[in-house]
């Protein structure tokens, strides 16, 4: 019976791990952006499920310098009505997906 459960929630894990697999994402039109308390990542959306229960991306960098610069290029595109495409990672966090880089397109 333990093998059994222990199979069971080992399917279970691989199958929700594969659901949000890292990827490097064809460009998309940004929703939302919006800056968290936290100077190092922000959090935007496209109309793109990411395989964690929304539409939502964190973007996550080594230090505030970086991130103000992911940070400006994404609120270029917003603003500017252009598209991003980035790399998923498919780690989530909550319902958001950990983004590494983002490179906007015309």
């Amino acid at each position: 019976m333990r093998k059994l459960l222990f199979v069971i929630v080992a399917s279970l894990f691989i199958s929700t791990v594969s659901q949000a697999a890292a990827v490097d994402v064809a460009p998309q039109t940004i929703v939302t952006v919006y800056q968290l308390d936290t100077p190092a990542h922000f959090d935007f959306e496209v109309n793109r499920d990411n395989g964690c229960g929304s539409n939502l991306y964190r973007v996550v960098s080594p230090n505030e310098y970086v991130a103000g610069r992911k940070l400006s290029l994404v609120l270029t595109a917003f603003t500017a009505g252009k598209k991003i495409a980035f790399h998923s990672l498919g780690t989530c966090t909550g319902n958001r997906v950990k983004v590494t880089w983002v490179r906007m397109y015309n």
